[in-house]
């Protein structure tokens, strides 16, 4: 390995640290309140969200049909506790 394609890497492998880095410390610094998975959310509890239409949300389809997406409810009815 010629010592240019060495450095290359070096510095490949120290951007990649870096951004990784900075990724978890902006994350930690926004005091989000706590990561949730599509899978934990309890169906149960938001009788009114059908998972079929929450499964296909979260494929993110919505995006690229360029359409906008408003979740609509009365309080304690589970809006806020989707991921």
């Amino acid at each position: 390995m010629s010592f240019i394609e060495f450095f290359r890497r070096l510095l490949q492998s120290e951007h990649r640290e870096r951004q990784e880095w900075s990724r978890t410390l902006l994350t930690r610094t926004a005091y989000f309140p706590a990561i949730k998975m599509l899978e934990q959310y309890d169906f149960s509890f938001a009788t009114g969200t059908p998972k079929p239409l929450l499964t296909e949300l979260a494929t993110l389809t919505f995006i690229k049909r360029a359409e906008n997406v408003v979740l609509l409810g009365p309080s304690g009815v589970g809006k806020t506790t989707l991921p």
